[in-house]
């Protein structure tokens, strides 16, 4: 995970509290995101309100499949099953999860990639 956002410490607390803590590595404030990017099958981003997002796209053009709330202009360049994953309420956590367990089940990214263009 990537950032130094005011949840930073929250989140933080609550992988420790779920026991997930030793499964996500925070890395903090990055330049440059190009590296994760490209080591990564998705981008979840359940934002409240978003205009259309510079991540998206940079993540999008790496080969990662974005995995959004329908927020702002997101569907200008995100279509679900096309190129990404759209998830109408940004707090459907049962949605997003659906969506993000279809895209990561032991599938190479290559393979993940393909399914999401061809809509399968």
């Amino acid at each position: 995970m990537v950032g130094n956002g005011k949840l930073l410490q929250h989140t933080k607390d609550m992988a420790k509290e779920l026991g997930v803590d030793q499964n996500i590595k925070f890395e903090g404030y990055q330049r440059d995101l190009v590296h994760y990017y490209q080591q990564s099958k998705i981008l979840l981003m359940p934002s409240r309100s978003e205009g259309l997002p510079t991540a998206m796209l940079e993540a999008m053009s790496c080969g990662c499949v974005p995995v959004m709330s329908n927020v702002g202009n997101i569907k200008e360049a995100a279509i679900h099953n096309f190129n990404a994953k759209v998830i109408d309420r940004y707090d459907d956590v049962l949605g997003f999860t659906e969506n993000i367990r279809d895209l990561l089940v032991d599938e190479p990214k290559e393979k993940v990639r393909c399914q999401i263009k061809t809509g399968d």
